[in-house]
């Protein structure tokens, strides 16, 4: 691989803060190896050598990316425990909760096999650094007892945290009252949470189901039905609600193998 004048003073320079010890420059080129870039051939394990090496010297995008790494399968074999010891270690919420996801859908194959009682652990570690999506996904296990003792108050508790940190969560506490699971039921209270959400697909879709049956709402059956199209696009809860109106000839026409249809996506 040709290198560019700038290129080769750059990676000299790189490898003489390595050999210093630092591990800013580790990781630097490391990333040099892992991406065939600065003129550098393409080295997934001098990569990780370098990675490993940056690791041990305390760095923490190091961890991040190592972490990433394991996460991805990047360079190595993917491996979640690895990954979520590594997010934890560098104190990033944002990451434990994506291994989280990743524990609870699984691929259904080796280290990336579905097991729910680690999501929710990954969860409840990234809900204690603070992760606003990591506290809807743990509430709504307590809310529907997946992996944890059903608590519906825990889930309305960990739902309010998470709006306190970002609005677009409401939409998971207004379900609560619209059910009245952990609260007292309250539709015009659901519909307020549903709108605060700011459009999400599942906001969307449950403003649209109370459109849909004048709950907290005046009823409009057309409205309904344009707002869960629009969020059948994002949303499974969508789907269902649209499939059920297409099944019924609600506010569309009767239309049974489209309705059969969104359930079946709605499942995947």
């Amino acid at each position: 691989m040709t290198q560019h004048t700038d290129d080769v003073r750059y990676i000299a320079s790189l490898t003489e803060r390595v050999r210093a010890g630092d591990p800013c420059a580790m990781l630097s080129l490391a990333n040099c190896y892992f991406y065939g870039i600065r003129g550098v051939a393409r080295d997934n394990d001098q990569g990780v050598l370098l990675l490993q090496q940056a690791v041990a010297g305390g760095d923490r995008n190091a961890m991040l990316k190592l972490a990433t790494c394991f996460s991805t399968g990047e360079g190595m074999p993917k491996d979640l425990d690895k990954a979520q010891h590594w997010y934890l270690t560098a104190r990033d919420a944002r990451g434990l909760h994506d291994v989280g996801h990743d524990y609870y859908y699984g691929d259904g194959k080796g280290p990336t096999r579905r097991d729910v009682d680690k999501a929710v652990s990954a969860w409840a570690k990234a809900v204690d650094l603070g992760d606003d999506r990591a506290m809807g996904q743990l509430g709504w296990c307590y809310q529907h007892g997946v992996g944890v003792e059903c608590d519906k108050h825990r889930a309305v508790s960990l739902y309010n945290d998470a709006i306190a940190k970002n609005k677009s969560n409401s939409w998971r506490l207004g379900v609560c009252y619209l059910r009245g699971e952990g609260v007292e039921r309250d539709w015009a209270r659901a519909v307020q949470l549903f709108q605060q959400s700011g459009g999400s697909g599942d906001a969307k879709a449950y403003l649209g189901w109370c459109y849909l049956w004048g709950c907290g709402a005046e009823r409009d059956v057309a409205k309904a039905v344009a707002m869960l199209q629009s969020a059948a696009a994002s949303s499974a809860k969508a789907m269902v609600f649209l499939g059920y109106c297409l099944e019924r000839g609600i506010g569309a026409a009767k239309d049974p193998g489209r309705a059969d249809a969104l359930i079946v996506l709605s499942e995947r």
